[in-house]
């Protein structure tokens, strides 16, 4: 269809004159006549090439969501990783973030440790031979002691030398960071460079009979009073110990008189009363035991001078009463013998 355009000046045309073949425009009575044929045609192949453009781009965009969609999975645990306040629905027992072998070097601030969904972070060495640490909770925990999370030291050389499990009193709540504080030996303290969680179940602990005696003899007036603590250890650490403490009246170099026999009349009816030693003691042996009797399998015997039990650290939990546990479940034998040293007694 030709597009018509008045001129504003008519030139005179020989009635016989062809037109020139060469031209798209024809001029007819004074009337110019533009043929867009061609340029139609010249369209059509572009917007063709448009096209072929747009679906080509639109298979490229499918492709790319496709394999968006395989790899988000992988792509949101990358992001999970690199996070420490990030989490997933997901419990694993262990998630090392930025650590050494595992492990997490005391005064840095660098990397972190999720145990069962607990995040611990930022060892750090204080005064009086402690070591604090942050502890993050990602949801509520009733009872973090059933976790079974053990905190572990180590030296320069990446050898263990001290362990506790990780006990906390209360519920932890929901993102609710606390500071947790360990209380060593001065050598251990010292000897500390790296810091590691780990978990360790119950039925992964056996014995193996290794045993540490320690004992400390306390003079008072007329009496010693013999304290004696055996520790059992397994492969994996203490797994019970045995305390054993006796009163007793110190042997006297002087010459005893006779007892006439008024004196053994006397003395065979009347009982004689407890001196201000032997019921201090009493009592304390008293107190002791009715603490002890709440806990199951502990052997309990005691009397005026005496008290032994046991505790199974394999049995008790550390909410079962208002005992408080010499060492945790775990414990090192090195670790054991150089507290109490510390605390004047003597082990072997």
């Amino acid at each position: 269809m030709g597009l018509f355009k008045k001129k504003n000046k008519v030139e005179n045309i020989e009635p016989n004159k062809e037109a020139n073949s060469t031209s798209s425009n024809q001029k007819t009575d004074g009337i110019e006549v533009l043929d867009f044929a061609e340029e139609d045609k010249k369209t059509e192949a572009a917007n063709k090439i448009e096209r072929k453009k747009e679906n080509r781009l639109l298979f490229i965009i499918l492709i790319g969501l496709v394999v968006l969609v395989l790899l988000l999975p992988k792509i949101t645990s990358l992001f999970n990783k690199k996070s420490i306040f990030s989490y997933s629905d997901e419990v694993k027992d262990i998630e090392e973030q930025e650590t050494i072998n595992g492990m997490l070097e005391i005064g840095s601030e660098t990397g972190s440790i999720t145990a069962k969904k607990i995040k611990f972070y930022n060892f750090i060495k204080k005064s009086d031979n402690t070591i604090d640490f942050i502890y993050l909770p990602q949801s509520g925990i009733k009872n973090p002691n059933e976790l079974n999370i053990f905190i572990e030291l180590y030296n320069s050389k990446q050898n263990i030398i001290y362990r506790t499990k990780f006990v906390h009193d209360s519920k932890l709540e929901r993102k609710v960071q606390g500071t947790y504080t360990l209380t060593i030996n001065s050598t251990l303290y010292s000897e500390a460079k790296y810091a590691k969680v780990v978990i360790i179940e119950s039925k992964d602990i056996k014995e193996d009979n290794t045993k540490l005696v320690c004992t400390n003899i306390v003079e008072e007036g007329d009496y010693e009073i013999t304290n004696k603590i055996t520790y059992n250890f397994g492969e994996t650490g203490l797994t019970k110990y045995t305390v054993d403490r006796l009163l007793t009246k110190k042997e006297t170099t002087e010459t005893e008189e006779t007892p006439n026999e008024e004196q053994t009349e006397n003395t065979e009816t009347t009982t004689p009363e407890l001196d201000e030693i032997q019921t201090k003691y009493k009592e304390s042996f008293e107190k002791e035991s009715e603490v002890i009797s709440k806990l199951d399998d502990t052997g309990l015997t005691y009397d005026d001078t005496s008290i032994v039990y046991t505790i199974d650290l394999l049995k008790i939990t550390e909410d079962t009463s208002d005992y408080k546990l010499l060492y945790t479940i775990g414990s090192l034998n090195r670790q054991v013998k150089l507290t109490e040293e510390d605390n004047n007694w003597s082990c072997e």
